[in-house]
């Protein structure tokens, strides 16, 4: 390379066409610019060299002859102008929104755990001292309360009726078996409710369910349900509705069963009691929730509500994706306990999922009763998935199964500031189990699938968590040892007396249906013997030859036909097995 001679201008810059770019100020010959650019790869690189006396930046012609040359402010000044910019983009975006935000939720964070209205969320505690219950804490408190339990019931179709009775049967007989006075470990007594609308009052499901039955003959008088009757409206009903809202229009075709399901809000009216637990008529409880109830019967002041919430924190009953607001001990009053279902949650959505509508345990509350079917007549959800959309623009919209009714309305309501400080999100494999995949699979971008067998010869596999962490292996539920659960529910699964197949070994979650399957028979073959017992052979045998080592002997084939149910729809006993 050769170079001119003379001296550089001091501030002058040499390009290197390899993209080193060189400050020097000043050069005093060209032989020290030369001993620099040999330094570095010198055949690949072209340098220019501003001569003494001419300022590095005076004309733009100059500049175009060295389309390799920038000057140094000018490069300052850039930066500078894309600062500014960024700051005026940053700064515009938190005035137009973070303003909205602010009013909309300032209100509600503001209101503390400290600040809670602690009295007017404490109902009176029953005292019925008891000497034989159970004092799993330790404190000396035996004590035993009244729980409400409640199904509710929005169509009576033959379809569903046909096995109505087999279904609350074995339903009522698993919360008996691990409440008191049935098992020492719970000091809790079961009161069983059906919530029927006025349509449904004389119906043949209300007869199955109720002391009424007996009149009818639908079944025996002996082996009648005895569940009290509750007739309820519909908390808000379409016509109910702002007009002209897309709730108004859309919430009677919206989920499983539209605006019937907002039935089960009735919950928050059960005063009477201070604890009340709605469940779904495919649901099995296969141990106490007493670690619920103390937590939620108890004040934190009470020595059985401290420790009962340590325990919660202790036993990781609590979802590894809630987040605590206060230490949970701290929590004066819990208003409920629920799960989310992230079963079918779409990506990207993760902190927006819906309330799991088939297990609610609450503290009955009026006005919440009244604040829901306000939100709801109101109409304010907006149409969409969009982060604005759904309930008061929250996010809580379509991508949520349900989301007009229960799943995307109490989803809403507990993600609430004020409601989420005394509200718990519940391990979903420990209490309200579907046996679900936690992981997304190639199989379908909306339905969900189980994670394959390795030896299993399929075309699709996991991928990312569907609650959005990075690793979700601590909500396995597929294959969850039923040991370690407390309330199964049969979504994933399919209900039992739909004689499904078991033997096809695919997926994991065949492995958490089969113990689901193995619960729910137990629990049918421990009532017929107690019935058996009492009345003599006034119950079906057992002897299906539908895959016996799953069924029990309560399926003759596969399919909703093959069950062979204790007592058929129109009321005549089954005998010998054999279905009518």
């Amino acid at each position: 390379v050769r170079l001119p001679t003379g001296s550089c201008h001091e501030g002058c810059k040499v390009d290197l066409s390899c993209g080193c770019r060189l400050l020097y100020s000043p050069v005093q010959s060209a032989h020290s610019v030369q001993s620099i650019i040999h330094s570095v790869h010198p055949s690949s690189i072209m340098v220019f060299v501003q001569r003494a006396g001419s300022p590095c930046n005076t004309t733009r012609k100059r500049q175009q002859r060295m389309p390799y040359y920038y000057s140094c402010l000018s490069m300052l000044r850039t930066a500078i102008w894309w600062l500014r910019v960024l700051s005026l983009a940053v700064g515009t975006f938190f005035a137009v929104f973070g303003f909205r935000w602010f009013v909309i939720f300032h209100d509600d964070f503001r209101q503390t755990i400290e600040g809670l209205p602690v009295a007017a969320l404490q109902s009176p505690i029953p005292q019925l001292p008891l000497t034989n219950v159970a004092d799993p804490w330790g404190t000396g408190q035996r004590d035993v309360a009244k729980v409400a339990y409640i199904l509710s019931i929005t169509n009576c179709q033959p379809g569903f009726a046909k096995n109505l009775y087999d279904a609350a049967a074995v339903w009522k007989h698993s919360i008996q078996l691990h409440s008191h006075p049935r098992s020492s470990k719970s000091k809790y007594e079961p009161h069983f409710y059906a919530i029927v609308p006025p349509s449904l009052q004389n119906s043949t499901c209300a007869q199955i369910l109720t002391t009424s039955s007996s009149s009818s003959q639908s079944v025996p008088k002996e082996m009648d349900l005895s569940m009290t009757l509750l007739v309820r409206d519909y908390p808000a009903t379409p016509s109910q509705i702002r007009e002209g809202t897309f709730l108004q229009r859309k919430i009677k075709a919206d989920g499983c069963c539209g605006h019937r399901e907002l039935l089960k809000l009735h919950t928050y009216t059960m005063t009477e009691y201070d604890v009340a637990v709605h469940l779904d008529l495919d649901t099995l409880l296969v141990s106490p929730l007493d670690e619920l109830l103390d937590a939620m019967h108890y004040p934190s002041t009470h020595p059985v509500g401290r420790a009962a919430r340590n325990h919660l924190v202790d036993a990781q009953l609590i979802a590894p994706t809630y987040r605590i607001r206060s230490p949970l001990v701290d929590v004066p009053n819990i208003a409920a306990f629920y799960t989310r279902d992230y079963n079918m949650l779409p990506k990207h959505k993760e902190k927006r999922a819906g309330m799991q509508g088939g297990f609610l345990l609450v503290r009955p509350n009026q006005t919440v009763f009244d604040e829901l079917v306000s939100l709801v007549k109101d109409g304010n959800y907006t149409q969409g998935r969009k982060a604005r959309s759904g309930w008061k623009n929250s996010g809580f919209g379509q991508h949520i199964w349900g989301s007009l009714t229960i799943q995307g309305l109490l989803g809403y309501y507990y993600w609430t500031p004020q409601q989420n400080a005394r509200s718990i999100e519940l391990h979903r494999c420990k209490f309200n189990q579907v046996a679900d995949n936690p992981r997304r699979s190639t199989y379908h971008q909306t339905y969900p699938r189980g994670t394959p067998f390795e030896h299993a010869d399929v075309a699709y596999h996991d991928v990312e968590c569907k609650d959005g962490r990075d690793d979700c292996d601590d909500v396995q539920c597929q294959i969850w040892p039923i040991e370690d659960t407390r309330l199964v529910h049969f979504t994933t699964c399919k209900v039992p007396w739909s004689c499904r197949s078991l033997r096809y070994n695919e997926t994991w979650n065949m492995i958490g249906c089969r113990s689901m399957y193995k619960a729910w028979y137990e629990t049918r073959r421990s009532l017929e013997s107690e019935l058996r017992a009492r009345f003599g052979d006034v119950v079906s045998a057992h002897d299906g030859g539908f895959e016996p080592e799953h069924h029990m002997g309560y399926c003759s084939a596969k399919g909703g036909d093959g069950y062979i149910p204790m007592v058929s729809w129109n009321g005549q006993i089954q005998e010998h097995g054999r279905g009518h």
